[in-house]
Order: C-alpha cells, then structure tokens, then sequence
C-alpha cells in the first residue's frame, strides 16, 4: 500500500449501500508515505467510530 496517493470514494462502497462502515469501531491508517489526499464524503460514514489512527502518512494533507 506504499503507493497509495488517495482515498477516494470508492473506498466507501457502492453508491447504493449507505453507511458501508457502520460497525467500525476503530480505524488506522500507517507507514503510507506517499499519501496525500483523503476524499471524505461527510455523511455518516463511521457511525460508530471510537479511535481514528493515522501515523506515518507525511504527505497527508486534506
């Protein structure tokens, strides 16, 4: 995954299935040194997210 440059919607799902992340408690995002941009869709998408983790991503910008 060291060459991942973005999230981007399709790391959500179909468009069809909503809330594709809903029993997601926890999140972590490590070691990906080329990425730089993170597409959120700002509906809901972790309903249930207790810890988001992201270390190690120093292109990370958005």
């Amino acid at each position: 995954m060291h060459r991942i440059t973005e999230v981007t919607e399709e790391f959500y799902g179909s468009s069809s299935s909503t809330m594709s992340f809903n029993s997601l408690e926890k999140l972590e995002f490590e070691h990906l040194p080329e990425w730089k941009q993170w597409h959120v869709l700002g509906s809901g998408e972790f309903p249930t997210l207790e810890k988001l983790s992201i270390a190690n991503c120093p292109k990370l910008m958005a």
